[in-house]
């Protein structure tokens, strides 16, 4: 290993990300309150994005979110022994010390993302100073506007890297996402279903 090589370990916290996921798998009410923070890009371990792109899914299409159903559909797509099996699922169930605390936790998950984001924009920005091509002036503006967009980030529909790809999911009145819960967060009431804003919306990856 080159003594120059930075071995140093991204900022993330894996207890948090498994309390969100916990969380969400526990109460509807707390999945939509994570849904409006966090996009799966937000997550650090591989197998977290999966587990809440898979629960996203679940909620897009009006199924029950808990850990038989979770585990039910990583397997229908060939995924559950990648991210750990129904026994992990179990663990995170189990791991987090309160659902009504989910948006508390994604916002630390969130938070870490940010930190990741500003060390992505410094090592880019260090990659065009030594390589001195294009001119200067430009490339400080280019590095000060990824800069500005990171600071000025307060919600994941506003992270210039995970702006949202598909279309907001929606909640039938069967739905265990009540729209209770959903209205809370900004969601425009129908007939019979709860669409949510844009803020909602989260990236595929």
């Amino acid at each position: 290993m080159s003594p120059h090589e930075d071995t140093r370990v991204p900022p993330h916290d894996l207890q948090a990300e498994q309390s969100v996921l916990g969380g969400m798998m526990l109460s509807a009410d707390a999945a939509v309150d994570v849904m409006a923070v966090l996009a799966a890009g937000h997550f650090y371990r591989p197998a977290h994005q999966v587990i809440y792109t898979t629960i996203c899914s679940l909620m897009d299409q009006g199924e029950p979110v808990d850990v038989v159903s979770v585990n039910a559909e990583l397997t229908r797509r060939g995924e559950s022994e990648r991210v750990g099996g129904a026994l992990y699922l179990y663990t995170l169930a189990n791991a987090v010390p309160t659902a009504a605390n989910a948006g508390y936790y994604a916002r630390i998950v969130f938070d870490h993302a940010l930190l990741r984001r500003l060390i992505e924009v410094g090592t880019r920005a260090a990659q065009l100073g030594y390589a001195a091509q294009g001119d200067p002036v430009d490339l400080v503006d280019a590095v000060q506007g990824e800069i500005l967009a990171i600071t000025q980030t307060q919600t994941k529909e506003e992270d210039p890297l995970l702006r949202p790809t598909t279309c907001p999911p929606r909640w039938t009145a069967s739905n265990s996402a009540r729209p209770r819960a959903a209205a809370s967060k900004g969601c425009r009431p129908g007939s019979l279903t709860w669409t949510p804003s844009p803020a909602a919306c989260w990236p595929v990856r």
